[in-house]
C-alpha cells in the first residue's frame, strides 16, 4: 500500500461498563490515548448505560460529557429500545439539539424484539423526520445464542423498503457466514444500506468480499471498542488487498458523508 491515510473514523463503539465484558480501563482519557496511537480522529458511541442497562437518560448525559471531555471527538448514537418506546423518543426529542448525537442505535437481540416488529416504525419515522441514520446490530442465526434470531439481516428489509431515505447501517455486516452474505446483498440492492466492520468478525478476506459484493462506498470502519480492541478491525482494513482509494472510503470518507462531519473536522483542527 502506498500513500497515507489522513483521517480515521470509528463508526461503532461503546462507552461505559457492562457485566458482559471485562474492561481494563473505561475512562475517556484511556480511550483518547488509544485513538491517538491509532490515528483515529473520531468515534461514534452507543453508550452501554442505555443499550444494556435501560438507563437511557444517564447514557445520554454521559455521552454529552464524553463529547465535551474529548474535544468533540467522541460523538454518539441515541439509543432506541422498543420496550421503552415513548421514553426513548421523548428523550431524543429533548436532547435533539445536542451536537454530540449523529444517529440512532437499535439492538433487536438485546431488546428481544424482531427487527421487523411494528414497534420499530416510530424510530424509523423519527429518523426520517430528523435526518438521522440508524445503526443496528445484525447477526446470523446462532445455535449458541438464540437471541440472534431477532437481528438477522433479512428482518430489516421491511423498514429499509418503507423508509428509503433513512440511511441504515448493518452493524457487524451480518456477523457470521449467512448473515454476512445476506447483509452484503442488502447493501448491494438498496441505496440506503451500509455495512460496518465492528465486532469479533475476523473472516479471512472479509473486507475483500464485502468490497466486491457491496462496493467500498457501502462500508464503514467500526471496532466495537471498548468491547474489542480498535486495532484488530483497523488492521483488517489496512491489510486488505484492495485499493488505497477504497480503504479511504471505508476508514473515513463514507462516514464523513453519512454523519455530516465536515464542520467537526474544522472545529477539531
Amino acid at each position: 500500500m502506498t500513500g497515507v491515510i489522513v483521517l480515521i473514523i470509528d463508526a461503532h463503539m461503546h462507552l461505559g461498563y457492562t457485566r458482559e465484558f471485562y474492561f481494563y480501563d473505561t475512562s475517556i482519557s484511556q480511550l483518547m490515548k488509544k485513538m491517538d496511537l491509532l490515528n483515529i480522529s473520531f468515534c461514534i458511541n452507543a453508550h452501554n448505560e442505555g443499550l444494556l442497562h435501560r438507563n437511557i437518560e444517564k447514557g445520554i448525559i454521559d455521552s454529552i460529557k464524553a463529547y465535551d471531555e474529548s474535544g468533540k471527538r467522541i460523538l454518539s448514537y441515541f439509543i432506541f429500545n422498543p420496550n421503552m418506546s415513548y421514553e426513548c423518543i421523548d428523550l431524543m426529542e429533548h436532547y435533539r439539539n445536542e451536537k454530540a448525537f449523529k444517529g440512532i442505535k437499535i439492538h433487536p437481540s438485546f431488546h428481544e424484539m424482531y427487527a421487523d416488529d411494528p414497534s420499530y416504525e416510530v424510530v424509523w419515522q423519527y429518523a426520517l423526520d430528523n435526518n438521522l441514520p440508524i445503526m443496528s446490530h445484525t447477526w446470523d442465526l446462532s445455535p449458541h445464542n438464540d437471541s440472534q434470531k431477532y437481528s438477522c439481516p433479512t428482518r430489516f428489509e421491511k423498514y429499509i423498503v418503507m423508509y428509503p431515505q433513512v440511511t441504515f447501517i448493518c452493524g457487524h455486516s451480518g456477523g457470521r457466514y449467512n448473515g454476512i452474505i445476506d447483509a452484503a446483498k442488502l447493501a448491494a440492492k438498496y441505496n440506503n444500506v451500509y455495512l460496518d466492520t465492528s465486532g469479533d468478525v475476523y473472516n479471512y478476506k472479509l473486507i475483500e468480499f464485502l468490497t466486491d459484493k457491496a462496493g467500498a462506498d457501502k462500508i464503514l470502519f467500526g471496532s466495537d471498542a471498548l468491547w474489542f480492541d480498535q486495532s484488530t478491525q483497523l488492521g483488517l482494513i489496512l491489510g486488505a488487498d484492495i485499493a488505497l482509494e477504497d480503504k479511504e472510503k471505508i476508514l473515513f470518507r463514507n462516514a464523513l458523508d453519512i454523519f455530516k462531519l465536515d464542520d467537526y473536522i474544522q472545529d477539531v483542527r
